[in-house]
């Protein structure tokens, strides 16, 4: 049955409502839309930092890790909107109170002391991600981000090892 032009309207205006009001349209259970928004917010945040690092830094191996978390989380984000497409949801527009802080934290320094504070916020960042992600893998509800959780923790697990590594190497 083909819908109705107002039922085809009221539909374009909720999607249109959602996506510019940073929401989530029909994913299931709310559990569901928590982990979805968590999950962008991650991604979003984290490049956001790796991006300050190439105005901020000038150490190779800070921009190495930066060029790195920037290019996985655009590759994550890039399966989540598919996922998102799939099984008919949008991405929230706006970063989580997690990540706006770790940002204003770190374009708060400058010079030597910025590469040490990216190298602990993005650890920071990785540790929260796989514990949000391990939580979405083994107690999710909806199969596909369940699986979507479980793919990514090994990215998110070798960012953190890495970022922590950076930072060790940058005491």
């Amino acid at each position: 049955m083909i819908p109705t032009l107002p039922v085809v309207r009221a539909r374009l205006c909720i999607a249109v409502a959602a996506l510019t009001a940073g929401g989530i349209v029909r994913a299931g259970e709310p559990a569901d839309r928590s982990f979805i928004a968590r999950a962008a917010s991650i991604h979003e945040g984290q490049r956001d930092l790796a991006r300050l690092s190439e105005r901020k830094s000038g150490d190779a191996r800070v921009r190495r890790l930066a060029e790195r978390i920037d290019r996985e989380h655009q590759a994550a984000l890039v399966r989540l909107r598919a996922l998102g497409v799939e099984h008919d949801f949008f991405l929230p527009d706006r970063l989580q109170d997690p990540e706006v802080r770790r940002f204003k934290r770190l374009d708060s320094v400058e010079g030597v002391a910025f590469d040490r504070v990216f190298a602990t916020t993005v650890a920071a960042g990785e540790d929260d991600a796989v514990r949000a992600f391990a939580a979405e893998a083994a107690d999710g509800k909806s199969a596909a981000l369940r699986a979507y959780a479980a793919a990514t923790l090994p990215m998110l697990r070798a960012g953190e090892r890495d970022a922590l590594a950076l930072e060790r190497a940058l005491e």
